[in-house]
């Protein structure tokens, strides 16, 4: 990458596109992006692209917003649940930093968030049971009314007296409300707790919880960032900086981070290193060379710095049986030599998706393909791994998990000849069976565990906020409407702020036949 600008285009990219829109997705779609925007004009640096994303982006996300919003003012992670402290406050931060970028917001809706997120801190109970947790959503909801330019002393120290129940990014959003409220001993006090808390690399640093906090969607690359920008806007100057964005920078998978939130809050701590670094002045030539032949050469400046660099070697193009070489050399070339690149080194293979294995990471899923009865369209229970075009198949998911899960997402990948039946259009027939949830309860309503579900033209998906532990059962009916032999991606399910819980079916192969 020619800049960081570059690698926060990327990260932006992911966001603007990712397939789901719960409360989380929506303002990530549009926060980065208008704080990156702001930025970008305080320097003044035009870009185009940035800001038409961000308006495209905000109109929607602002809709789906209002649509979202509960009747006391908060959000939950999607409509229908229960109002959720850290998803209201990070709701309303999205809502400030819009107006902030120079966009109308309805007033209303943001007054609204406020006023619940007020109601929070007055209720020293409100949110989850767990004390940890709701210590770090009042500082996070401390911090999001200070950027709203309603920041709270008296009840911001005394969460500074309390700050001993805090995990490290529940202590780095103190840290910036109280450089906000111009509290210098405080401040200096949680700058050397947050830098004693580091956990240093020759060459990066990063943050690490001694636990989890699952409940306001935390992860250990989170707290990195928030670390990150909490020393941004207090000590610019240490080495602690470059070297957590050094971190963030080299942890990216497919030009982003792992989640959605780690993703935004990442953008986020960047965007405000930018700001304040020198990362768009870069003008210095590079060339990347393999086995001394040129692969990519060329110029960076201020014209090209937001545009990501990539290029692909294939495995024929190494050396059989020896050791291949990868150059990358910056330098001032014509330029004044300022700047740094950025660069990242992927190795991809790829196999058939009907030879990829189950896989248990604490989620255990297997997937079955069962007829269906065409005369009284019900299913029969024979497993089959072939269709005539027009038939129905009955497709059995059954997911054990160990212990509870938040924000959990259950995908199953449809074969390109299938097509699920939504048993909600006039258009079904009134004889096909609804989707099924099954458990050691007996038969349910799915939406009674999964608050939402999404039929897509490639994917079935369902998501529970909070999913107890146990074996459910879920069906659904799918239409063979394409002929052919198709290769099936493994259904997966996963906690989706903390990935690393994870489970796969096995892959498959499907044919549908005339």
């Amino acid at each position: 990458m020619p800049s960081l600008a570059a690698g926060v285009q990327s990260g932006l990219t992911y966001l603007d596109t990712f397939p789901y829109a719960c409360t989380e997705q929506t303002v990530s779609t549009f926060l980065p992006n208008a704080v990156t925007y702001r930025v970008y004009k305080q320097l003044g640096v035009d870009n185009p692209t940035l800001k038409t994303a961000l308006e495209t982006n905000l109109a929607a996300g602002l809709q789906r917003l209002a649509s979202l919003q509960q009747l006391n003012g908060g959000w939950g992670w999607w409509a229908g649940d229960k109002s959720h402290p850290y998803i209201t406050a990070y709701a309303v931060q999205g809502l400030v930093e819009a107006t902030k970028a120079g966009y109308g917001v309805d007033q209303g809706m943001l007054n609204r968030g406020i006023a619940y997120l007020n109601d929070v801190l007055a209720n020293p109970e409100a949110g989850s049971q767990n004390e940890v947790s709701n210590a770090n959503a009042r500082a996070y909801i401390l911090f999001v009314l200070s950027e709203a330019g309603q920041a709270d002393r008296g009840r911001t120290v005394a969460l500074y007296d309390q700050r001993d129940k805090l995990d490290i990014y529940g202590r780095a959003y103190l840290l910036m409300t109280l450089q906000t409220l111009g509290d210098a001993d405080r401040t200096s006090a949680l700058v050397n707790d947050l830098t004693a808390s580091a956990t240093m690399r020759p060459t990066s640093v990063h943050w690490e919880e001694r636990q989890t906090d699952y409940w306001n969607m935390g992860s250990d690359t989170r707290t990195t960032a928030l670390a990150l920008q909490a020393l941004v806007r207090t000590q610019p100057d240490t080495v602690l900086v470059p070297n957590a964005v050094r971190y963030l920078m080299s942890i990216r998978e497919n030009g982003h981070w792992r989640t959605t939130q780690e993703s935004a809050t990442a953008l986020l701590a960047l965007t405000e290193y930018i700001g304040q670094s020198k990362e768009l002045q870069a003008d210095y030539s590079y060339r990347a060379a393999l086995d001394n032949q040129t692969l990519r050469e060329g110029q960076v400046n201020r014209d090209n710095l937001n545009d990501p660099i990539n290029f692909i070697v294939s495995l024929a193009d190494l050396k059989q049986g020896g050791e291949s070489q990868l150059a990358l050399q910056r330098q001032a070339g014509s330029g004044t030599g300022s700047g740094r690149l950025y660069y990242t080194l992927r190795m991809r293979s790829y196999q058939d998706a009907a030879s990829v294995q189950p896989l248990d990471l604490g989620v255990a899923l297997r997937r079955e393909y069962i007829a269906v009865n065409t005369d009284t369209l019900s299913p029969t229970g024979d497993l089959i791994t072939q269709a005539k075009l027009g038939d129905l198949v009955q497709v059995r998911l059954t997911l054990t998990i160990p212990e509870r899960m938040d924000y959990f997402a259950l995908e199953d990948m449809l074969p390109a000849g299938l097509e699920a039946l939504d048993t909600s259009l006039r258009t079904t027939s009134a004889a096909v069976q609804d989707p099924t949830l099954q458990n050691a309860e007996g038969t349910r309503p799915y939406w009674s565990y999964f608050n939402q579900s999404e039929i897509r033209d490639n994917r079935v998906a369902l998501f529970a906020t909070s999913l107890p532990r146990g074996t459910y059962t879920y069906t659904y009916l799918a239409r063979a409407s394409a002929p052919g032999t198709f290769q099936v991606l493994p259904a997966t399910a996963y906690t989706m702020y903390a990935p690393e819980v994870f489970g796969r079916s096995a892959g498959a192969q499907f044919t549908v036949s005339r």
